[in-house]
């Protein structure tokens, strides 16, 4: 199960085996071999740091637990709250021109946003 939830995990997130092994701090060929199967007793420290690298749990990677995906469309669910102002239209076309690591890293600061001026925010 793991070699098969790493794999596609890595896919996802558009990463090669030599990202994905300078993130965890092993060699490219070990990736490889934990994707492959060759490896099957992987430190829980490695899933760990691959979980991470990859925006994933380890218990996704260990098929414990199934993904957890943040599921909208942005834009989606803006115009079923209400028109777009010009402001609003210009963060969703700036949202779509970034790399997956970009809108991650968007996402992420719109949280803290949130979380920061929750008390000022009535309807999230």
């Amino acid at each position: 199960m793991l070699k098969d939830n790493l794999k596609a995990a890595r896919l996802k997130a558009g990463m090669t085996l030599d990202e994905v092994a300078k993130k965890v701090g092993v060699s490219r060929q070990t990736i490889q071999r934990y994707e492959s199967g060759v490896i099957n007793n992987v430190p829980s420290d490695k899933i760990e740091k691959m979980a991470e690298a990859l925006d994933t749990t380890p218990e996704y990677l260990m098929g414990w637990k199934k993904e957890v995906t943040l599921n909208f469309d942005l834009e989606r669910d803006v115009k079923k709250s209400r028109l777009l102002d010009k402001e609003q239209t210009g963060l969703i076309d700036t949202y779509d021109t970034l790399p997956i690591e970009g809108r991650k890293e968007l996402l992420s600061y719109l949280l803290y946003l949130k979380h920061k001026y929750s008390k000022f925010v009535s309807a999230w």
